[in-house]
């Protein structure tokens, strides 16, 4: 695909593989690299929504792959070819019972290191024998990370270990770039589950207070992604797009 100028899209005929692309954050992704001109591949657990991404990509690719799972994931990556750009958007808020950190089930801390922690262990692990020379990587933290958010904090210890992952592996896995993209709450039907009834009240309420005075959709997250792919040198970088979340 070419911009306004006639050049080619520096996504175009690049493999992008979007793990945890079903739906939400992933999915944007997948949908904006596709419109870029990207050959795309989501990969997540649920064959049902994988499907119903997949008819929204047209020549698009699915996998099923449970992140928490290495067998899987490794059978997900062992048919694929090569890997101009992965993102790994799996993630999980934990129990929807508002725990302290001290009063919550260890079960509960397991599922989210599972998936935040051992799911991008997987992932990578799984997906370096692919990777092209100059691949880039794009991994997911959260504002929470940065400001202390009551009852996650299971979330928010995965999501700052992220963040100083991504910069060793920068090093470590040079020239293939790692970047973090750092959301914070986002219209998306993740937070729906996550706040349930609230979630209209909070996203109103968030509105008036963000300095941005605007909560990010799916879309505005992708936009992130998508510079973190095409910009070659962007290394072991956290982008925040939070609207200003960890400042108020």
């Amino acid at each position: 695909m070419a911009d306004d100028h006639g050049r080619a899209d520096k996504l175009s005929g690049r493999h992008v593989v979007v793990v945890g692309g079903s739906q939400g954050i992933g999915l944007a992704v997948a949908q904006a690299a596709a419109a870029a001109g990207a050959k795309v591949t989501i990969m997540a657990r649920n064959p049902d929504r994988l499907a119903q991404a997949q008819a929204t990509i047209p020549g698009s690719a699915t996998v099923v792959c449970d992140v928490a799972d290495e067998a899987s994931v490794e059978a997900a990556f062992g048919g694929v070819a090569q890997v101009d750009h992965l993102v790994v958007t799996s993630g999980t808020f934990g129990s929807e019972e508002r725990w302290t950190f001290v009063k919550l089930p260890r079960a509960e801390l397991e599922r989210v290191v599972r998936v935040r922690i051992w799911g991008v262990f997987n992932v990578i692990r799984a997906a370096s024998s692919k990777l092209a020379e100059r691949a880039s990587i794009t991994l997911f933290s959260g504002a929470a990370a940065w400001k202390p958010v009551p009852s996650l904090g299971e979330a928010a210890s995965t999501m700052a270990g992220i963040d100083s992952f991504a910069r060793n592996l920068t090093v470590e896995m040079a020239p293939v770039r790692v970047n973090v993209v750092a959301p914070g709450p986002v219209r998306s039907p993740a937070l729906e589950r996550h706040v349930g009834q609230s979630y209209d009240r909070m996203i109103e309420h968030l509105s008036s207070v963000l300095p941005s005075r605007y909560v990010p959709t799916t879309d505005d997250i992708a936009d992130a992604v998508l510079f973190a792919m095409r910009n070659p040198a962007l290394a072991g970088t956290t982008l925040h797009v939070d609207g200003g979340a960890t400042l108020v």
